[in-house]
């Protein structure tokens, strides 16, 4: 099962090595180096919204007018009309905190308080993708604790409970017409099918993004539809997690909280994120227990426009374990 944000940080860090003690100084070390970490791609892809209440309205067209063709000269026009909706955005909450000793702040050989703050910064921005992705309200969620919690039964206070991710979204009545993997490796037939599925919404190519599990995007590196990206120099696309382009068009992102054997395509802009606060740290000093107390937070809502604009592609080749 994949680690959640309440694994990551609930366990209070002190002067132990494996919880904190490795930043102290050695006399075989005077410099660490930090583990590399995925940052949150769909923040720059997706829609934001500013919210400056709980809840937010965004208006939206439900069906368009219809045009009729009329031959004769001074007859009167035929009715049509627009429907207009709304979709409300609803802030929520990820909450966590880390405790960490006064003796580490103090006798650690490098500024304690920016590491927690970097690596703070860094669990949020991965949970936030992993809920963005495969968040599920209703998934079952009735383990006490994380250490109880498994991939059928969550932890009851589990970030991926927030709102519904892409994947979860797109699994529902409504979404465009999945494409059927039948356990074949992924390749850009699938893709194009994909493309046909999404109709309308899937004419602007230079628009449309696609999250592919990690296998899959390993199978396509062979396709020769595809084009590599600059990784470094000025059109790097670090920034975007773009991993290469379809047709030199479509956006390929590798998404690590992608399930085995399945992807989804979308428009970047159907896909909206609500900011009511972004992430709050926030320093206490808890004296009666000698330490520093960071609580952080931040209010934040997912949602899609149009739910049609979703095409799943399920049931591709997944990994074979050689253990």
């Amino acid at each position: 099962m994949k680690a959640n944000l309440t694994e990551a940080i609930l366990k209070a860090i002190t002067t132990t090595a494996g919880q904190g003690g490795d930043f102290l100084p050695q006399p075989i070390a005077s410099r660490f180096v930090d583990y590399l970490r995925d940052e949150n791609y769909c923040r720059s892809h997706f829609r934001p919204e500013t919210m400056t209440s709980k809840t937010k309205d965004i208006p939206k067209v439900l069906s368009s007018s219809s045009v009729y063709y009329e031959s004769t000269e001074t007859t009167e026009a035929v009715a049509t009309q627009f429907t207009t909706g709304t979709m409300r955005l609803t802030a929520k909450k990820l909450f966590a905190k880390i405790e960490i000793s006064t003796e580490e702040v103090e006798d650690a050989a490098f500024d304690m308080e920016s590491i927690v703050k970097e690596q703070i910064a860094g669990s949020v921005g991965n949970t936030e993708e992993e809920c963005m992705m495969v968040g599920d309200p209703s998934h079952t969620a009735t383990a006490l604790t994380p250490g109880a919690a498994t991939d059928a039964d969550w932890y009851t206070k589990d970030p991926r409970l927030i709102f519904k991710g892409l994947f979860t979204l797109a699994a529902e009545a409504g979404a465009a017409t999945a494409v059927a993997g039948a356990s074949a490796d992924a390749s850009s037939l699938m893709l194009r099918e994909a493309l046909y599925n999404l109709g309308k919404y899937g004419r602007r190519w230079s628009d449309i993004v696609v999250y592919l599990n990690p296998w899959s995007v390993n199978q396509m590196l062979d396709d020769s539809k595809i084009v590599t990206m600059d990784k470094v120099g000025p059109k790097a696309t670090i920034l975007t997690g773009t991993f290469f382009l379809l047709y030199g068009k479509i956006s390929i992102i590798n998404e690590v909280y992608a399930p085995n054997g399945k992807g989804v395509m979308l428009p970047k802009r159907n896909a909206i994120i609500g900011d009511r606060r972004k992430l709050k740290i926030i320093r206490e000093m808890v004296a009666q227990n000698d330490m520093y107390r960071y609580v952080f937070s931040e209010r934040i809502d997912f949602a899609v426009e149009q739910l049609a604009a979703l095409a799943p592609i399920n049931g591709m080749a997944e990994p074979v374990s050689t253990s």
